[in-house]
């Protein structure tokens, strides 16, 4: 059996610590997964498999889920399948990718957390961040992007899960041996050959020129420019750049009106970046918005950005990012086994029948809520609450409150009580989403089919 050169070693790099730490793993069924869940196999790694079928590619996508189950069940290794219904949510192109990835990422994250794992391993390779530092230099996303994707990065909030890229260092045509000589099979992915994507565009088109005019050898100076970058930024830049952020910081969420005209443009706008990433990270991050933010320093006091998730203030020494000052307004209804994005984050919900309800309650996972169903028939919606709500909380006898009063007598802060969503199983709230359930929504003796409801809330990272 061939083994990867090195591997050992690059998972050292990467502070793994030796087998059989637990790993997660992204598992498509495409070459660079497969590969990837041998090698963690064949050393020894303790490995759980996650497989997302998006349902995009009909009885592709299907095979593609049975051919993972059958390749872990050989390896030995669980492997969870999670099913989506992206296509029903979500546009064509590259906005459709978008998506996958963060809704990928956002399982990663919850299994992560279920099975107690502090990492979860991803199968891009050197061909990959050659396409990716083209990718960014095209959509002008700065220094940092041509750097590429880092070999690890923190995925949950509180950083207590990492992605992490052992394959980084390898070529293709290197994954490509290995599995020849192990005699692995995969799957192929035809949406990879669609142009619509910009990312196959690169790798069919660009790359396809380098190589021929330039030699494949290009390819692997344009990865080792990059990890100098990388390096570069990893140990000096973002060191003095956290420094420096100390510095301009004013109490939660502002910066220092005189420290950043004391500071040259490229520092004063990677600074706001840096603040939209810490305080607003769900406002788009665009060069243009940068550049807004830096009139504000010659802007008269009391001037704001109004965003669509946040208002940035120029103050009169500081200039203030505050959050959550955005409420939705739209309804988004909830069918059965297909997700919903909404201001919230993901959702998903299931009927489910069961004969034993409360354990199925007991054993949810994250983020994972399980009540009595109401009748058939019936239509889910989730909306921000509104004046004139009323609730019958659980625990009350069915008695009803005003959702004013029961958002008072529950001690949530008055700034944030405008940005609580309500789960409705037809006209009635059947839950208050991250406070309490209706009275209805009891499981009893009785009940024997039950609604779960699914949460996966935004990567920040």
């Amino acid at each position: 059996m061939q083994q990867l050169p090195h591997f050992l070693e690059h998972m050292a790099r990467l502070s793994i610590g030796p087998p059989p730490q637990h790993i997660v793993l992204g598992l498509s069924g495409g070459l660079d997964s497969v590969v990837l869940a041998h090698a963690l196999v064949t050393h020894d790694y303790a490995v759980t498999a996650v497989h997302i079928n998006y349902r995009l590619r009909g009885e592709a996508s299907e095979a593609d889920a049975l051919f993972v189950q059958e390749y872990c069940r050989q390896l030995g290794i669980s492997c969870h399948v999670e099913v989506f219904e992206a296509q029903h949510i979500t546009p064509n192109g590259d906005s459709l990718q978008a998506f996958a990835r963060s809704l990928r990422y956002r399982v990663f994250a919850r299994i992560a957390h279920t099975v107690g794992a502090s990492f979860v391993a991803v199968a891009h390779h050197a061909d990959d961040q050659a396409e990716t530092m083209i990718l960014n230099l095209l959509r002008g996303t700065g220094i940092e992007g041509l750097a590429g994707m880092p070999p690890q990065r923190p995925l949950s909030k509180n950083a207590d899960v990492w992605v992490i890229r052992p394959l980084l260092s390898y070529r293709k045509r290197e994954l490509i041996q290995y599995a020849r000589k192990n005699q692995l099979t995969w799957r192929e992915d035809t949406s990879n050959h669609h142009l619509k994507y910009r990312r196959n565009v690169v790798r069919q088109r660009l790359m396809s020129i380098i190589k021929k005019d330039f030699g494949d050898k290009a390819i692997d100076h344009m990865v080792a420019t990059m990890n100098d970058l990388r390096d570069y930024l990893d140990y000096d830049f973002y060191t003095k750049l956290s420094a420096l952020f100390e510095v301009i910081q004013v109490a939660e969420n502002a910066l220092r009106l005189k420290n950043l005209n004391d500071l040259p443009a490229v520092w004063r706008k990677r600074l706001y970046l840096e603040a939209l990433k810490r305080w607003l990270p769900t406002v788009p991050q665009t060069r243009n918005l940068l550049s807004r933010v830096d009139l504000l320093l010659v802007s008269q006091p009391g001037t704001k950005l109004i965003l669509p998730n946040g208002i940035i203030l120029r103050d009169r020494e500081t200039i203030v990012f505050m959050k959550d000052v955005y409420v939705s307004s739209d309804t988004f209804q909830l069918r059965p086994g297909m997700p919903c994005e909404t201001p919230w984050g993901l959702f998903e919900m299931d009927i489910l029948y069961t004969d034993d309800p409360e354990e199925l309650r007991r054993s949810r996972e994250p983020n994972t809520e399980i009540w009595a169903a109401p009748p058939e028939n019936t239509v889910f919606q989730i909306r921000a609450w509104a004046i004139g709500d009323h609730f019958r909380p659980f625990g009350m006898k069915g008695h009803s409150k005003k959702m004013s009063d029961f958002l008072t007598d529950a001690k949530i802060p008055a700034a944030q009580r405008k940005h609580i969503p309500v789960f409705l199983a037809g006209s009635e709230i059947w839950a208050v989403l991250g406070q309490r359930p209706c009275e209805s929504a009891r499981i009893t003796p009785q009940t024997k089919q039950v609604l779960r409801l699914r949460w996966l809330p935004p990567v920040t990272s």
